[in-house]
């Protein structure tokens, strides 16, 4: 792709994102769109219309969705979508923004969300929707970023005109391969008919970054953040992408702990902050995170190798040994766990492992996560709703 071409689309994209001041629902598989209005206003205004009819299915949806988007609170936005359910168990976008949830907050088991994602493709499987939460779940089922590739280029055929498909199918992308100029015509017809709001505007500024448009990727993310100022992910996405850089650590710190403090469940801050950490030399603080991620997240590697890393850093040979021998036992078949393992061999292969269960156990348990959390979602809907 040409560099006059990029710099064209990069105005048209700039000159759309900074006129749009939209807030996006997904209601009855079309969106509900308000210009121009500050999220309190509408939640005042959808508060009003639900205390004059408790039975207003759409003004419920929007309500939930303004819960879990933009205030995090995704245990009062469970109770409306159960609410919703009791009235329309067939609400399909209710139950996707239930996936939603259970992904974004670490709730349930993905097992359960696969089931519940299931009888979505059950109740319409030509909704648009139901096929890019399919491509959430799978990742988060660790499939291969070359299968999402091609599952999201057969929606592309079925889908042609999704923005919120291509959009996705463009981060996936990028991550690997530079975007073409057959791509970034599509993005330039699409983005014209796509109304924006503040997740579709971090979406694009993540890919802008893809494409080394770092200066114009941070600036989107910071006027996403005044639409939406509790986004933990946007709080993510700065920190990734400050973190890349040797001069901005801090301050990518600093972003990570506004997102902690808004989701404290998120796979990827885990990752990021376990990373920043290590870039500021405060090893045993990042293994704390490490070590508390492993609670939430007991089948990423990611987290294991950082925790060896960083004893390896800190000359903690025992804890070296004790936690590289259950990586690799867990990892059997993972090449960077066997490489790893290969260079603590090499370091201490004639050092004694000694048993760190407690220590393990006693560090994880600090970690204040409620035992029952995981089956709340599961108590609630399975039990209450399903069995209607």
């Amino acid at each position: 792709m040409s560099s006059e071409f990029l710099n064209d689309l990069l105005q048209q994209i700039s000159q759309k994102v900074k006129n749009e001041q939209n807030i996006i629902f997904q209601v009855n598989k079309q969106e509900v769109i308000y210009k121009n209005k500050s999220i309190e206003d509408i939640e005042k205004e959808i508060d009003e219309r639900i205390s004059q009819n408790q039975d207003d299915v759409e003004c419920l949806m929007i309500k939930e969705q303004i819960l879990y988007k933009y205030h995090n609170n995704y245990q009062l936005a469970i109770q409306v979508i159960q609410n919703i359910l009791k009235k329309e168990q067939a609400n399909i976008d209710a139950r996707l923004d239930l996936i939603q949830i259970m992904l974004s907050f670490q709730i349930g088991k993905i097992d359960q969300c696969n089931v519940l994602l299931q009888e979505c493709f059950l109740l319409d499987q030509n909704y648009w929707r139901t096929h890019f939460l399919e491509i959430r779940v799978l990742e988060n089922l660790k499939a291969a970023d070359l299968f999402l590739l091609n599952k999201l280029h057969q929606y592309l055929l079925k889908f042609e005109d999704n923005f919120y498909i291509f959009i996705n199918y463009l981060q996936i992308f990028t991550d690997y391969k530079k975007m073409d100029e057959k791509l970034a015509q599509k993005f330039s017809k699409l983005i014209q008919k796509q109304d924006l709001d503040s997740d579709l505007i971090r979406k694009i500024a993540y890919i802008l970054f893809n494409i080394k448009k770092k200066d114009e990727s941070v600036e989107f993310l910071y006027l996403s953040l005044k639409m939406n100022p509790q986004s933990f992910q946007i709080y993510e996405n700065l920190g990734y992408m400050l973190r890349l850089n040797p001069d901005t650590q801090l301050k990518a710190l600093e972003y990570l702990k506004q997102s902690e403090k808004y989701n404290d469940r998120s796979k990827i801050f885990f990752l990021n902050m376990v990373q920043v950490l290590r870039n500021l030399k405060q090893f045993k603080l990042s293994n704390e995170y490490a070590l508390k991620s492993i609670k939430l997240y007991q089948n990423s590697e990611n987290f294991y190798t950082a925790i060896i890393r960083n004893y390896f850093e800190l000359n903690e040979k025992e804890n070296v040994i004790y936690f590289t021998q259950k990586t690799l036992n867990k990892f059997k078949n993972n090449q960077s766990v066997i490489k790893l393992s290969q260079r603590v061999q090499s370091q201490y292969f004639n050092y004694l492992t000694s048993d760190c269960e407690d220590m393990e156990q006693q560090i994880i348990n600090s970690y204040n996560i409620k035992n029952n959390i995981k089956d709340e979602l599961y108590t609630i809907f399975i039990s209450q709703i399903y069995q209607q």
